[in-house]
């Protein structure tokens, strides 16, 4: 019986309806319509000793992102480069010099964000110096029949606050995300080569729940030659 039972921890138990993630595709932002459409698993954690069967928590966070990067050869350095020079004369940072910063946006005083308290990051949203370029998204989370965890998620509006969003059991996630005002995560001055646009954070799915992820396109925009845009969903890189 231990062993019928074991085999079934590690075979058919814990087989899964639909690949997990990742995935990573370019995208389009210039045509309207559905970027990715897709079905996927959670997994348990492939971790397993003789008598030990582990739960990896970990392994249900993910988040759905949108990076963009510029593709030119040499052409992010050499615009960083004259950035930086102005910076250093001027003690302004101007995105006009950087392609990729236009896309992306700036945000303004670090200061004005740090002097907020933890509530008031939870409705206050803090101000972008410059737009980023107007993409429009709507994403849509649907469990399948038998997933009843409610969905949790985090905005770009709220990551770092250790605010999130419960919904209620068996409701899928429709909203739409305004990239013009979500901040720039990860990079910073310097020399970069890609930034990552953080659109969702689900911090605790379902083990073993199958869910229908469909990405639109609200706004058609046409950016730079060389711009590229790709969806990525991937493990967190944080834990709550």
């Amino acid at each position: 019986m231990l062993a019928g039972l074991m085999a079934c921890m590690t075979s058919a138990c814990s087989s899964t309806s639909y690949p997990p993630p990742q995935f990573e595709q370019k995208v389009d932002v210039s045509k309207p319509g559905v970027l990715y459409e897709t079905d996927f698993s959670v997994p348990y954690n492939g971790t397993f000793a003789p008598m030990k069967l582990e739960f990896g928590v970990p392994h249900t966070q993910y988040e759905l992102v949108l990076r963009i990067a510029d593709a030119v050869p040499g052409r992010l350095e050499q615009e960083q480069k004259e950035a930086d020079e102005i910076h250093r004369k001027t003690g302004v940072f101007n995105i006009t010099h950087t392609t990729l910063w236009k896309i992306i946006g700036f945000w303004g005083d670090i200061e004005y964000f740090d002097k907020l308290s933890v509530e008031q990051l939870k409705t206050h949203v803090r101000p972008m110096k410059y737009p980023g370029a107007p993409i429009q998204l709507r994403i849509t989370l649907t469990p399948h029949p038998g997933t009843h965890k409610p969905i949790e998620y985090i905005t770009a509006r709220d990551h770092g606050t250790g605010h999130s969003t419960l919904l209620a059991p068996d409701q899928s996630l429709v909203a739409i995300f305004d990239l013009s005002s979500f901040a720039q995560i990860g990079g910073g001055f310097g020399i970069f080569v890609a930034e990552d646009k953080l659109l969702l954070l689900f911090p605790n799915l379902q083990l073993r729940g199958n869910y229908h992820l469909r990405i639109e396109n609200l706004t058609p925009i046409t950016l730079p030659l060389g711009i590229e845009t790709t969806l990525i969903q991937r493990q967190a890189r944080i834990a709550k």
